[in-house]
C-alpha cells in the first residue's frame, strides 16, 4: 500500500511499472552502494533498484509505516 501510494504521488502507472520490472531481467550496474548494496536498472532504464540487507528492510518498514500514516493524515486537510 505504501509503495503504491508513492508511485501514485509521482505519477507512475502500475502497469508501466510492472512492465518495466518483468519484461526483461534488470541489468546490474557497475556502481556499488555503501556496505555492498547493488544497483540494478530496468531494461527500459526507467527505474533503478537498490538491494538492501534484511536489517535495512526492517528499518524501511518502520519508517514507511510512519510516513504513510502521516501522509494519510495530512491529506485529510487538503
Amino acid at each position: 500500500m505504501v509503495f503504491r501510494n508513492l508511485r501514485e504521488r509521482f505519477g507512475i502507472d502500475d502497469q508501466d511499472y510492472q512492465n518495466s520490472l518483468t519484461r526483461s531481467a534488470p541489468v546490474n550496474s557497475e556502481n556499488q552502494g555503501r556496505f555492498g548494496s547493488r544497483f540494478l536498472t530496468t531494461f527500459d532504464r526507467r527505474f533503478i533498484i537498490k538491494t538492501i540487507s534484511g536489517e535495512d528492510v526492517a528499518e524501511m518498514h518502520n519508517i514507511l509505516k510512519k510516513y504513510h500514516q502521516v501522509a494519510a493524515f495530512v491529506n485529510l486537510f487538503s
